[in-house]
C-alpha cells in the first residue's frame, strides 16, 4: 500500500512530498498544492519541532466514525500534552469546579467516575494547593469544592494554552470555522446525551 509522507524541508520551511512505494495511487499534485497551502501557516504557539505529518490512507472497511475516534484519542493526547503538569484529566475537574459543579458528587456524574477516582483526583488537586473542599451544613455526606487563588490562575494558564494548541490544528483543516463549531456542538451533544441516560437511570 503506498504511503505519502510530509516531512519539512531544511530549506525555506516548506513541505515536500516523498512517494515510498513503487506503484503508488496517491494523488501527488494534490498533496503538493495541500503543503503549499499548509506551509504559509505560522503561528507564534504552534510547536517548532514537528518532525513530520503522516498521511494515513483510509482503508475501504473502515467507517468515518472509526476514523473519528481514532482522530479523537489522537486530539486527547495532544491536549494533555498541552495541558502541562496540570494533566488533561486534573483540568476537567477544574474546569468543572469553575463552571459551577461544586459538588464531589456532581462531578462523578458529569465526568461518568466512581467516587473512589474522584475522592483521589480531589485529594491530590486538594494536596497542590489548587481546590479546598468543605461539608455541606444541610448534608453531611456532600463535599462542596472551591477553587483556589492558584487553582484558578493554573486553569486559566491551562486551558489558554490547550485553546491556543487546538485553535492551531483547526486552522490548518479545509474549514476552520465549521470544525470549531462541530467540536463544540459535540461537547453539547454529550451534555444531552448524559442527561438522557441519567434520566432513564432514575426511571428505573
Amino acid at each position: 500500500m503506498a504511503t505519502g509522507r510530509l516531512e519539512p524541508s531544511k530549506a525555506g520551511g516548506s513541505l515536500r512530498v516523498r512517494r515510498r512505494a513503487a506503484e503508488s495511487q496517491v494523488d501527488i499534485p494534490h498533496l503538493l498544492e495541500q503543503s503549499a497551502r499548509t506551509a504559509k501557516v505560522r503561528y507564534s504557539n504552534y510547536p517548532a519541532k514537528l518532525a513530520s505529518v503522516n498521511l494515513p490512507t483510509r482503508p475501504a472497511q473502515v467507517s468515518g466514525a472509526e476514523m473519528a475516534v481514532f482522530s479523537a484519542a489522537r486530539l486527547a493526547r495532544i491536549l494533555d500534552r498541552a495541558a502541562g503538569e496540570l494533566g488533561l484529566a486534573h483540568y476537567r475537574f477544574l474546569a468543572l469546579v469553575a463552571g459551577g459543579d461544586e459538588r464531589a458528587s456532581r462531578l462523578a456524574e458529569r465526568l461518568a467516575l466512581g467516587k473512589p477516582a474522584v475522592s483521589a483526583a480531589v485529594g491530590a488537586l486538594v494536596a497542590q494547593g489548587l481546590l479546598t473542599r468543605e461539608d455541606v451544613a444541610d448534608d453531611q455526606r456532600a463535599i462542596r469544592l472551591r477553587l483556589t487563588e492558584e487553582g484558578r490562575a493554573v486553569f486559566a494558564r491551562t486551558q489558554a494554552a490547550m485553546a491556543a494548541r487546538l485553535e492551531g490544528l483547526v486552522c490548518i483543516t479545509d474549514d476552520p470555522v465549521a470544525t470549531m463549531n462541530a467540536l463544540v456542538a459535540l461537547g453539547a451533544a454529550i451534555d444531552r446525551d448524559l442527561a438522557e441516560r441519567q434520566a432513564r437511570g432514575a426511571g428505573r
